[in-house]
């Protein structure tokens, strides 16, 4: 709702809040992080978790639990709450040396580059992979359901 209403706000009223608010420049950063962490990890362990309750052995399909799964959720959320405080930190209300124009970004270099080859590149892309490879590797599982199934043998 957030990301919609700043949205509204520039193209219908042509007012960039996160180009006048440094707290809100910081706060859609960090939001905008949280949830993309947040929504990309619980879609990866969702795919293990749908792996693991297809998988053969016995003893995997045991951590496939909803205790197991909400203290993960937790886990998760604190660990994406956590990698956010350097946005809250590094990114500003920044004014561009030529042209002058105020942007919201970081001033920091090594931020920056943490955030484009870092953030974006592994971990926004970690989950995703791992998300295809056990979807996959779950699908297996599925197919395979049907040969591991013990026939019915009628006692007389």
């Amino acid at each position: 709702m957030a990301g919609l209403l700043l949205r509204i706000m520039i193209s219908g009223f042509k007012l960039d809040w996160t180009l006048i608010s440094p707290v809100y420049c910081k706060l859609r950063w960090y939001g905008l992080q949280f949830g993309v962490l947040t929504s990309f990890a619980c879609t990866c362990l969702a795919a293990i978790d749908q792996y693991m309750c297809t998988n053969a052995r016995l003893e995997w399909g045991q951590w496939s639990t909803a205790d197991v799964a909400h203290r993960l959720i937790i886990i998760m959320t604190i660990t994406c709450l956590l990698h956010g405080v350097p946005y809250l930190i590094y990114f500003n209300l920044v004014r561009a040396p030529i042209a002058g124009e105020i942007s919201c970004t970081s001033d920091n270099l090594a931020f920056r580059q943490y955030h484009t080859y870092g953030y974006l590149i592994i971990l926004a892309d970690a989950p995703l992979i791992m998300t295809c490879i056990f979807g996959l590797l779950a699908h297996n599982n599925v197919h395979q359901l049907a040969h591991r199934t013990v026939p019915l043998v009628n006692v007389l």
